[in-house]
């Protein structure tokens, strides 16, 4: 490979490694960033995102060794972001490294920690759901906004809300939490006429309509009757889709 296109495939390999940062997919982000680093071993630009996916994933002890080795080989100046560096000594309990910072424009979290010393976590801003089933348990899709930097991303909640999430965000690193309370209030509030009595009334209606079919005797034939889970699979994907208004 000429140096022309070995540099095209590093630029192409980064932008995928921070695509996946920045939509928080952590786990096929450091598969892909340990491969990157050693098919493009010494690419300081890979490094760097390597480590910032580290972070993020709480993987301290590997994020900081590999720091250390990223601050030995980079160049003059060219160092992570204040607030990556900052969520790091706070997960290696260093707290004394950034004592003396002086607090910069933002993020919000970062200006508020040094300020103060508090280490917000703030609730995500809810903006949007999605409900998708398919052939298993229901998976929520929330469009979300970071409370501390405005960065835009997608939180999966699989089977039901009844949640307490706490993460960070891929672009600030600043703490976030979900939690049951917090949907309550969004569905309340942007999906009020999903919570009529019309509604619920057109559900158990459904709902009734299918068990009373496969519950009665030569109904359905009896593979059916045996896989009645599946087919209360596929009963939570009508419910869900039309609930949300979706087409099948």
């Amino acid at each position: 490979m000429c140096p022309q296109q070995n540099n095209q495939s590093n630029i192409h390999t980064l932008k995928q490694l921070q695509d996946l940062r920045l939509t928080g997919q952590l786990v096929p982000a450091l598969q892909m960033a340990t491969g990157a680093m050693a098919q493009y071993p010494g690419d300081m630009t890979i490094m760097a995102e390597a480590i910032r996916v580290l972070i993020l994933s709480e993987q301290t002890d590997t994020a900081v060794r590999l720091y250390q080795a990223y601050t030995d080989n980079a160049v003059e100046n060219n160092n992570l972001e204040p607030e990556a560096l900052v969520r790091m000594a706070l997960q290696m309990g260093r707290v004394d490294l950034v004592a003396d910072m002086p607090a910069p424009a933002g993020p919000a979290w970062l200006v508020t920690l040094l300020e103060t010393g508090d280490d917000p976590l703030t609730p995500l801003i809810l903006q949007k759901m999605g409900v998708k089933v398919a052939n298993g348990p229901s998976v929520y899709n929330f469009t979300s906004a970071c409370p501390h930097c405005g960065h835009s991303g997608v939180i999966q909640i699989s089977t039901n809300l009844l949640v307490y999430r706490t993460g960070l965000c891929g672009a600030c690193f600043g703490g976030y939490v979900v939690d049951y309370e917090d949907i309550r209030t969004f569905i309340r509030q942007q999906h009020h006429e999903l919570l009529q009595t019309e509604v619920a009334v057109t559900d158990w209606d459904l709902t009734d309509h299918v068990r009373t079919r496969l519950m009665e005797k030569g109904g359905a034939p009896e593979v059916v009757q045996n896989l009645g889970q599946e087919y209360h699979f596929m009963l939570n994907e009508i419910l869900a889709r039309h609930i949300m208004g979706e087409s099948s």
